[in-house]
């Protein structure tokens, strides 16, 4: 109890400024209109994942609640041992995390992976939060953080879960495509696992070491424009950060399967539909690193403490 009352006083002292902030980018279309709900139950919903209006401050104070308990229920899903209370903050802390943290659209980020670590940290309300989670489409694939867990028996939920939210999910999908792909976002060849590797050691060194903070990156623009040739060359030093790790983590868990393996894979799985593979969003956004920066930040600390 002790570790879990640090990790929410340190969120509390990061993040405490954050409640004098106000709306920022899609903060303020969303917040302008109210959405119809059908009871308080459902009222509460709406305003929980960033779609009810209410005063900046207390959209503030949820986001910062919905982070803190991100960081409780790391250090629970992942043994509430020493390991994951460091992996927690070492995440709560992380300013990869902005877009969660502190930007009040970014919960659609923040939601899902806080449904899968509570369906990991206590079991029984799996179904629950299970079943919850493909609302939002991070959700969708999040599950897959599941294997190679104690708890991977509750992936046998999914198929009956994923069956009830797939028309919502190939919806907001085929919506996400009309409105975001160009011509070469529809086209695959080589150069795009070339490009989704790069992307994976970008969002890899981001989460190892926050070098470029920002709302919007410059890294990777124009991919399907002026900025394609670039886009595809293996002469980037992300891309062969992104074909190492991907190398190291084969090797390593063909040989040893423990948290650093783990970690990686949570890694791999969540950044997956963002690498650019298939575009249906921006190139390079910190949001997208989020959930993926759970288990970069779990395998980081178990190299430190359990391997070194």
């Amino acid at each position: 109890m002790d570790k879990i009352c640090i990790i929410l006083v340190v969120n509390l002292i990061l993040f405490f400024r954050t409640l004098k902030f106000s709306y920022v980018s899609d903060d303020v279309p969303t917040f302008q209109t109210r959405p119809p709900f059908k009871n308080k139950i459902h009222k509460w919903f709406l305003w929980s994942i960033g779609s009810w209006k209410f005063k900046s401050q207390y959209e503030h104070l949820v986001t910062l609640i919905l982070h803190s308990l991100v960081g409780v229920f790391i250090y629970t899903a992942f043994g509430s041992n020493n390991v994951s209370f460091w992996t927690a903050l070492l995440f709560c802390c992380n300013p990869a995390t902005n877009q969660g943290s502190i930007w009040i659209s970014g919960r659609g980020y923040v939601l899902p992976p806080l449904l899968l670590l509570i369906s990991l940290s206590v079991p029984f309300l799996a179904p629950l939060t299970l079943w919850a989670m493909p609302y939002f489409n991070l959700g969708f694939i999040a599950p897959l953080g599941l294997v190679g867990s104690k708890s991977a028996y509750l992936l046998a939920l999914m198929p009956f879960i994923w069956l009830f939210w797939l028309r919502k999910f190939k919806k907001d999908v085929k919506y996400k495509a009309n409105f975001e792909q160009v011509d070469e976002d529809k086209k695959f060849h080589i150069g795009k696992i070339i490009l989704a590797i790069k992307t994976i050691g970008f969002y890899f060194t981001l989460g190892l070491i926050p070098f470029r903070i920002t709302f919007y990156h410059s890294y990777l623009q124009s991919l399907a424009g002026s900025g394609k040739q670039k886009a595809y060359t293996m002469k980037d030093k992300f891309f062969w950060i992104g074909l190492g790790i991907i190398i190291f983590w084969i090797v390593y868990s063909l040989h040893k399967w423990d948290m650093l393996s783990y970690g990686l894979w949570w890694f791999f799985i969540m950044i997956a539909p963002f690498s650019n593979l298939k575009r249906l969003h921006q190139e390079i956004s910190c949001r997208y690193l989020y959930c993926p920066l759970i288990g970069l930040s779990l395998a980081q600390v178990y190299f430190i403490i359990e391997v070194l």
